[in-house]
């Protein structure tokens, strides 16, 4: 006789060669000789019992996980859901998962280690490594890990497709383009390198910035080098006609301190070198030099009084350059008083008691100067169209640099500019009438600046000048002049590239 179970399953009374009678709905399976085991059948359609076994164990059925062994409720009315949430907690199913078969492409795998390695700057000798093969292997047995040189040429191939890229950008954009450059110095091998970026408007109206040259500059970098590296860049990309300026480090301050910089730089790669702390008082450079005979070349008291000197007087530029240097918004009709704020605080330090700092601030006044007149007059005309300004702070910061006779000149001579390119944007746009938007900006905010204690003395010098119109434009001629050049704006199809002004 045999008795039922709860799952309905004959069992048989007594040890004998009796086979197990099973479900009508199933079929018998191989159960590799386990008497307890029982099918997976058509029934069981749910993809979990890819990672289980029934089993029978006493009176009930279980199911078994394939890779722990664990025993779960395996019975009809038991259903799936306790099991798929076990798979997702399985500690040995992850490390014995079984993936489902794919198309694995050497190309695909070589290109993501070329851009891996460009990514993160590995060496290119690593693919040559012992480990790093054994590990690719690992994971894809039938990737073959590539040389040195043919992952030189995956790198290669991937730095042609940027370049073209970028061209293409270049191409379509219709404005000018500014160029910036500065040099980058290797820690080890003390090469020197410079860094070509392009700063242009795109046919979306944003700011895009792209480098279009790293390339290595022999020394001595003097003027000379530096501007023929630039020039075979301008070359090599096409761009004497469409440059709009070129902005480049100023390397004058070196001449002063690059001995005693240089000596505080070596001290810092020695004592960094090691697994140690990093020192906090420059006064340990001192007594280090008695305890270590391979530390020859410490930083000098005079060294430390310079550096904190100058650093002191290049706050400043740090925190202008911080201000104009925002891509997300506009920042013209800033630069015009912070680059005046940078010039009166320049000439100030031209009555130091430091020598190297009367040095320093005569070689960035001639640097000044020497640009000054190429630029004020754009970032002067931005000015005037900010209306919290218009021509009272042309006025203002002009009456600190000139005499009466040259200020006259220079407030007319701004003024007359912007004059003069309201009438070429109407001569080439037409007097189309559209309608003019504003749009906010946030501007950010910084810290007490020169800047902005030039600003509250601008307050003061407007109220005591509200009556005065020296050279100042009238609001309704004012309100005139912008709407021209909204008008002109409006009228600029920049995607066709019918308007003169926006395609030159």
């Amino acid at each position: 006789m045999a008795s039922k179970n709860e799952n309905n399953a004959s069992v048989p009374t007594s040890a004998s060669n009796t086979p197990i009678a099973i479900d009508d709905d199933e079929s018998p399976q191989e159960t590799n000789f386990d008497p307890s085991l029982l099918p997976i059948t058509s029934r069981h359609t749910s993809a979990v019992w890819s990672d289980f076994k029934r089993k029978r164990v006493g009176d009930v059925i279980k199911a078994e996980c394939n890779h722990c062994s664990k025993l779960l409720a395996g019975g009809s009315k038991a259903g799936t859901t306790h099991l798929k949430d076990h798979i997702k907690i399985c500690p040995k199913r992850n490390d014995t998962m079984t993936l489902a078969p794919y198309e694995f492409q050497q190309e695909d795998g070589r290109r993501d280690l070329a851009e891996m390695i460009i990514l993160h700057e590995y060496p290119i000798s690593m693919v040559e490594h012992i480990g790093f093969r054994k590990y690719s292997k690992t994971l894809q047995p039938g990737f073959k890990v590539p040389s040195r040189n043919t992952t030189r040429k995956y790198i290669m191939k991937r730095y042609e497709l940027e370049k073209e890229n970028v061209a293409t950008l270049l191409r379509k954009a219709k404005g000018k383009i500014a160029l910036t450059t500065n040099m980058w110095t290797t820690d080890n091998q003390r090469k020197g390198y410079m860094a070509v970026n392009s700063h242009f408007i795109d046919n979306t109206w944003k700011l895009q910035i792209r480098i279009i040259r790293f390339l290595y500059v022999p020394a001595p970098h003097t003027a000379e080098v530096l501007a023929d590296a630039l020039k075979e860049s301008i070359q090599s990309w096409n761009l004497y006609l469409r440059l709009s300026s070129i902005t480049v480090d100023n390397y004058g301050l070196s001449v002063l301190v690059s001995n005693g910089v240089q000596r505080i730089r070596d001290s810092v790669v020695f004592w960094t070198a090691f697994d140690k702390r990093v020192q906090s008082y420059k006064e340990v450079f001192v007594v280090l030099i008695a305890h270590n005979n391979v530390y020859k070349n410490p930083p000098t008291p005079e060294d430390w009084e310079k550096v904190e000197k100058i650093c002191e007087h290049l706050e400043v530029f740090s925190k202008t350059t911080l201000n104009c240097s925002g891509t997300n918004y506009p920042t013209t009709n800033l630069y015009f008083p912070k680059i005046c704020a940078l010039r009166i605080a320049i000439s100030g330090w031209l009555l130091s008691p430091h020598d190297y700092v009367r040095k320093m601030a005569d070689i960035m006044l001639q640097k000044y100067n020497k640009y000054w007149a190429s630029v004020n007059g754009l970032m002067g005309v931005a000015t005037i169209l900010d209306p919290r300004y218009k021509m009272a702070l042309i006025r203002f910061y002009f009456a600190k640099f000139f005499d009466e006779h040259d200020f006259e000149i220079e407030v007319g001579r701004i003024s007359d500019l912007l004059r003069r390119l309201v009438d070429e944007y109407g001569s080439k746009m037409g007097k189309t009438q559209g309608s003019s938007s504003q749009q906010a900006f946030d501007l950010g905010s910084s810290s007490k600046s020169i800047e902005e204690t030039f600003m509250q003395e601008f307050a003061e010098f407007l109220q005591q000048d509200k009556n005065s119109n020296c050279g100042e434009f009238k609001d309704d001629e004012y309100a005139k002049l912008v709407g021209e050049l909204e008008e002109g704006f409006e009228t600029c199809d920049i995607d066709s590239g019918t308007s003169g002004l926006c395609t030159e």
